[in-house]
């Protein structure tokens, strides 16, 4: 896509605002539907992004201590205890209780969502649902999981360490490398079978959708924010 430059830009200049470009938010699937509610008050839970790797290669500093865990493929899902209840959203919106919606059919098969929240109240619980994309991860006929990726507080996202120590493994996205140096090299973890089915053949269904980066020790770049970049693997695109 090219468009004409506006008057007094200069290479290397950020023109987002100038040019009124945002980004693209697409409809939820009937699957991820339901009636919304307005965010609950007092709660900071802001929507969740990551950017890729082939946009940001230098972000990233060699020999840096990362963790990187496998990107599961589902649906995006926020949760916190506020005003003595559960909340739970999609990426973008919050969804009135409903045991048909992915979000809430998640918090009712798997009671340590609420649980957890209830324990740290106001403090957001991000993950991924699955079980609704093509990556089914041996979830099926209606059946839904939860795998959390990262806990925000008033304070910030919890370091990984914290982030491990209060959620069981099976609660969050698998590690691939815990506190590994940074080299390129480890971009080649963003394929192969999917950790959650590493008892199954490798077939299309059961490979891994990619990696996310993140530093050990939490910082950002003027760049992106928060550093922490994903991957998605080569043979995911290839055959999907």
């Amino acid at each position: 896509l090219m468009m004409p430059v506006p008057y007094g830009v200069l290479v290397g200049d950020t023109v987002t605002e100038t040019m009124g470009i945002t980004r693209s938010q697409p409809p939820e699937s009937l699957t991820m539907g339901g009636d919304q509610e307005p965010a609950p008050e007092g709660v900071w839970a802001p929507v969740y992004d990551v950017e890729d790797y082939l946009r940001y290669p230098d972000i990233l500093q060699l020999g840096e201590l990362v963790v990187i865990t496998e990107k599961l493929h589902g649906g995006n899902a926020r949760y916190v205890w506020a005003h003595d209840r559960l909340w739970a959203g999609s990426r973008t919106t919050w969804k009135k209780p409903d045991p048909e919606n992915f979000v809430w059919k998640a918090a009712y098969a798997d009671p340590r969502i609420e649980a957890f929240c209830r324990e740290y109240p106001g403090v957001v619980l991000y993950g991924e649902i699955l079980g609704i994309q093509d990556l089914k991860y041996g979830f099926t006929k209606g059946k839904v999981g939860f795998r959390a990726f990262d806990v925000l507080d008033g304070s910030g996202f919890w370091p990984v360490a914290r982030f491990v120590e209060r959620l069981p493994t099976d609660l969050r996205v698998p590690i691939l490398c815990d506190a590994g140096k940074w080299d390129p090299v480890l971009l080649s973890l963003a394929d192969g079978l999917s950790t959650l089915m590493s008892n199954e053949p490798v077939r299309k269904d059961t490979i891994r959708e990619g990696i996310v980066i993140k530093p050990v020790v939490e910082r950002t770049d003027l760049a992106i924010g928060r550093v922490q970049l994903k991957r998605v693997s080569d043979q995911y695109m290839e055959s999907h």
